[in-house]
């Protein structure tokens, strides 16, 4: 029998396998779950924001005979994401948790999968919204940036940047519903990563001082990232962005990684524009999904 267990959802605890109410020991289960999926799909599950703050998201399991076979972590923006078991696909296990969120709910299906695709399309879900993963090789690249309409200069990263660069990012990504978002406690989980690197942060400062540009890069498990490049939309079109770019090229390329990824959304023309130019192209598509 198959349960769906939730914090909206009762459930009689002697239904639940031990543990099962205790938060470290679910999550722990969900990981286990998303590694399982990721074996299969060659993708994981989840995206950084669900991992990272599991708190802020409401859990949905299912359980079959006392063993995980299915979850759906639901954000605060009504969004969901799913990962069910490889030995329970075709069981309807994503269809019963579907059931149990609102009917507005969103759906991300991360590399666009094809069974997440036929998923999507049979519950009368259409993507909205795409996300292109852009890769390229550890090569260095040139700074062929034209000079910015203003002097600054590039350092990296000191503790008493934090709560300009959060206030930075916020202005920068006003308009993006996850990174503008980002408060200072979730900077704070981010530098408190074991990949975190100051020198990997650089900030620009214009003439007087004040930060008008950032670019965060990521090294981790032999992989290189542009994580976030944000230039003050004052100074857009300045060449900034690029400066700041390269200059993360530049430090991922003494990170020994193999590749170089980022991703973008697949309407902003600009950026995309920007990274195609610096030998980046797209390899896969994480799209979100609406049901129409």
């Amino acid at each position: 029998m198959l349960i769906i267990e939730g914090h909206d959802i009762p459930v009689s605890a002697e239904d639940l396998p031990p543990g099962a109410q205790d938060s470290t020991t679910r999550w722990e289960s969900i990981m286990d779950l998303a590694r399982q999926a990721e074996t299969v799909d060659g993708i994981f599950p989840f995206n950084e924001d669900a991992t990272l703050s599991p708190d802020k998201t409401t859990h949905l399991l299912a359980f079959d005979a006392g063993r995980l076979v299915g979850c759906a972590l639901v954000a605060p923006d009504g969004s969901a994401q799913m990962a069910v078991t490889p030995a329970h696909r075709r069981h309807h296990v994503a269809t019963q948790l579907l059931a149990r969120m609102d009917p507005g709910t969103e759906l991300w299906a991360f590399g666009d999968l094809p069974a997440a695709q036929g998923f999507c399309a049979a519950q009368g879900f259409q993507p909205v919204r795409g996300l292109l993963v852009m890769d390229r090789p550890p090569t260095p690249l040139a700074d062929t940036a034209k000079p910015s309409s203003s002097p600054t200069r590039i350092s990296a990263y000191v503790p008493n940047d934090l709560s300009e660069l959060v206030q930075l990012n916020a202005r920068v990504f006003s308009a993006h519903p996850e990174q503008g978002q980002l408060t200072i406690d979730d900077f704070r989980t981010r530098i408190a990563s074991p990949w975190f690197d100051p020198a990997g942060l650089l900030i620009a400062r214009d003439i007087d001082g004040t930060m008008v540009g950032f670019h965060w890069t990521k090294a981790e498990d032999g992989i290189g990232e542009v994580y976030v490049l944000g230039v003050d939309p004052d100074h857009a079109g300045s060449g900034l962005g690029r400066r700041l770019l390269n200059a993360g090229l530049a430090y991922l390329d003494t990170r020994a990684v193999t590749v170089i990824r980022l991703w973008v959304e697949w309407d902003n023309t600009i950026a995309r524009n920007l990274y195609e130019a610096s030998g980046f192209s797209v390899v896969r598509r994480d799209l979100r999904y609406r049901r129409v």
